[in-house]
């Protein structure tokens, strides 16, 4: 069995959770579009930072999980110091700092797998604080409160950031930053599993150099044939094809901008159409993309058309610009007319007509998928895939990035050094290569998968049957009606929630017992399993029946009162009990049609067990029978007192209006055009409320990662160079108006620190 079916085999038949790695090139990103679109599991994708979020389609740790802000510390012991206060997160104060919506906790506990991408810069402590608000949240011992994970990376790609001032007080409790330290794993390690087919190089020599990069194992034979390559005068830009590699974006630019530059002809701007709720932090390319005839360009997105034109990393030299058009020659000869391709912001939510989990789009950041290509980062290289490549691994800052580099050529005969070996480039850190000494082998796989199968689909079948939180929900509304005036609009509906939970608890002991069947029935082993499948056909047309009922006078009541005035929390709970019995249902549909193909010896996917659309029209069904709307007769309102004269209503400052507009949930771009002024005035405007604390950071959409890396820059900030100095430091990847914002953010919270311990002295 290949890895790839070993790793859809553990995700379709356990809960166990699992690294997949693989070098690049091995297809962990191809395996994680089919996962993510072919499980029938509540699947939800997730990353570390915002761009690396957005490219693997999917949310920040932070923005999903609605994590707190600061490292976190797992003593309930430890006694922060005032200035450390905002610093650390504790077991002891975690609860004070959750505020969770009811929607999101509801979406949190539908959540059945959650895929981390790019988890190499994924924190330990970071890792734990997911466990811990899942087990909370879910209300569930178990490591993640029972959702499987699975992690997939490449730990020779970004490590993780830490702050010398968090390390010195985590490095008390965790071996290092790396997600696989994490104390969640450390009695519950996850299955490493490695792709080792590498689909981009062919050369078997040239693999072995790359492995032997990977695996701290560098021979003489190796450094001799790197050192060959070496030709500090090879010159990139007139050698067609060649992509120059280097380890700095202010390098990459100025050689891409000095390629431009030396064109003939004049330029031509295209700027991004960018609509809805789309931050300039998650931006994937530039929004305005200068260009001339002659440039050479890389595209950054594959072709969503079949046949395939182009993939990530293909190059190619703009023809002919228009106005709104662009005509690439690609390096196989053909002309392209480039397609606009969409960048989606999404969060997730849960529809509560099917209980499954959906991306909600927010935004969108609309351009041509290309980029300047005479240089990139070795960064930006990665998962792109190059024939010929100069390299400059003069500058190099972190561990590993000469086999990052490599490791994005086909072929070895395409490969220019333009400088000799940084020394720390060929290194690997030792706490990586131990990490990889657990990784599984076939036979390994094959045993665990073997001796798990049978038992997963055991708890599926019985868990599909448990009823118990369903029956508490319902109980606990219906007593909920016993605090209620006789005059509140909800109270005309309590016999008929009296009525309801009667008849889910009738289902729930019905249930139970038949738990007692099949636990039985599992005891014979895998000869029974036909047996199970009839028994639970046959349940499921017992129960559903009476789950549309339940359905249809539930919505009846719904209906009912949405067409009423202040009744909002009423609703929730409305939506609370439609939510935990459609997903009661939803476990029933999906356990019937999967013991069936189970028995059949098919594979349990989305697409064979069509559960989605056997669900939509299940609900469908039940809304069919619900009755024509009508109010609900309500005791009289008291008379409202007749209105006094309003005084006059004092002039609002233009920070005031900007305040305002934000709390109403717009972007600074449509305040700024709803105001008539620039981005940068409103900017300043929500810096000086940030720092005000009439601001969140989640209202402006800081990101906990971007303001790890920026918070060092911060605090040893020239006075008089000011910000100019953060953004040469950063090489222009984040803009003046943006780190406006994250300074803003990091003095609110110094400025709460400070006035912590100001109270303690």
């Amino acid at each position: 069995m290949q890895r790839q079916q070993f790793i859809q085999e553990f995700i379709a038949h356990t809960s166990r959770n699992i690294f997949l790695t693989g070098k690049a090139g091995t297809g962990k990103t191809t395996l994680l579009h089919h996962i993510r679109t072919s499980t029938y599991k509540n699947c939800v994708v997730a990353a570390p930072t915002g761009i690396a979020a957005l490219n693997a389609g999917g949310v920040t740790l932070h923005s999903l999980l609605q994590l707190p802000i600061g490292a976190y510390v797992p003593d309930s012991s430890l006694q922060p110091s005032a200035s450390q206060s905002q610093l650390f997160v504790t077991p002891k104060d975690f609860r004070r700092h959750i505020r969770l919506q009811e929607r999101k906790i509801r979406l949190l506990r539908a959540i059945e797998l959650l895929v981390i991408d790019e988890v190499s810069m994924l924190r330990a402590d970071t890792l734990d604080l997911v466990d811990m608000l899942l087990r909370s949240v879910r209300r569930n011992p178990l490591p993640f409160g029972g959702v499987q994970v699975l992690f997939i990376g490449d730990l020779l790609q970004l490590p993780p950031v830490v702050k010398p001032q968090e390390w010195a007080v985590l490095s008390q409790y965790y071996a290092s930053p790396f997600f696989f330290h994490a104390h969640v794993l450390r009695d519950h390690p996850p299955l490493y599993i490695e792709l080792t087919h590498v689909y981009r190089q062919e050369d078997s020599d040239f693999l072995g150099l790359l492995n032997n990069l990977r695996y701290n194992r560098v021979t003489p034979a190796d450094r001799a044939w790197l050192e060959s390559r070496i030709d500090p005068h090879f010159d990139p830009i007139h050698n067609d094809g060649y992509v120059t590699l280097t380890t700095h974006n202010q390098r990459a630019d100025e050689i891409n901008q000095r390629a431009l530059d030396a064109l003939p002809g004049a330029p031509q701007n295209y700027h991004a159409r960018i609509s809805g709720d789309f931050p300039e932090h998650l931006y994937p390319i530039e929004p305005m993309l200068t260009l001339k005839v002659g440039a050479r360009v890389m595209m950054i997105k594959n072709d969503q058309q079949t046949p395939r034109r182009f993939y990530n990393g293909m190059l190619g030299t703009v023809e002919a610009m228009e106005e709104k058009k662009l005509f690439v020659r690609l390096e196989d000869g053909e002309l392209l007319d480039v397609p606009l391709y969409s960048w989606e912001n999404a969060r997730y939510t849960l529809n509560t007509d099917t209980g499954e989990t959906e991306p909600d789009i927010q935004g969108i950041f609309r351009h041509f998928p290309l980029r300047l290509a005479w240089a990139i980062t070795i960064h930006k290289s990665q998962g792109l895939t190059f024939d010929r490549a100069a390299i400059d691994l003069e500058a190099t800052f972190a561990s590993g990035q000469a086999y990052v580099a490599l490791s994005r050529l086909r072929r070895p005969e395409g490969l220019v050094l333009l400088s000799a070996l940084g020394g720390n480039s060929l290194s690997i850190p030792q706490t990586l290569m131990d990490y990889e000494q657990t990784r599984a082998n076939d036979a390994d796989l094959e045993h665990i998968l073997s001796a798990e199968k049978l038992a997963y689909w055991q708890g599926q079948t019985l868990n599909a049957f448990s009823w118990s939180g369903a029956a508490d929900l319902w109980r606990h509304h219906a007593y909920s009606y016993r605090m209620e005036s006789e005059r509140s609009k909800k109270s005309a509906f309590g016999d008929w929630a009296a009525e309801a939970a009667a008849e889910v608890d009738e289902l729930r002991v019905v249930a139970e017992k038949f738990i007692l069947q099949l636990r039985s029935l599992w005891g014979q082993g895998e000869v029974a399993l036909p047996c199970i499948t009839d028994r639970i056909q046959s349940a499921t047309q017992y129960f559903l029946p009476r789950w549309e009922q339940i359905l249809v006078g539930l919505m009846d009541v719904q209906v009912k009162v949405r067409g009423m005035k202040k009744v909002k929390e009423y609703i929730d709970e409305l939506d609370a009990l439609q939510a935990i019995s459609i997903s009661s249902v939803r476990l029933l549909l999906r356990i019937q049609a999967s013991m069936q193909a189970l028995s059949q010896g098919q594979y349990p996917d989305r697409e064979g067990l069509q559960l989605e659309e056997r669900l939509e029209q299940w609900v469908r069904q039940v809304k069919a029978q619900v009755k024509t709307p009508y109010i609900v007769p309500t005791p009289e309102e008291p008379k409202a007192k007749k209105k006094e004269k309003a005084p006059k209503e004092a002039k609002v400052s233009t920070q005031e209006q900007t305040l305002q507009l934000l709390k109403a949930g717009k972007t600074i771009a449509e305040i700024a055009t709803e105001r008539g002024l620039k981005p940068s005035t409103i900017t300043g405007h929500i810096a000086m409320l940030m720092e005000q604390r009439k601001v969140t950071e989640q209202e402006v959409g800081i990101d906990e990662g971007t303001m790890q890396m920026l918070s060092p820059l911060f605090a040893t900030m020239d006075v008089e160079a000011g910000l100019r100095g953060v953004v040469d430091a950063t090489e222009g990847v984040y803009s003046y108006d943006l780190l406006r914002l994250y300074l803003a953010a990091y003095r609110q919270r110094h400025s709460l620190q400070d006035r912590a311990q100001e109270t303690l002295l």
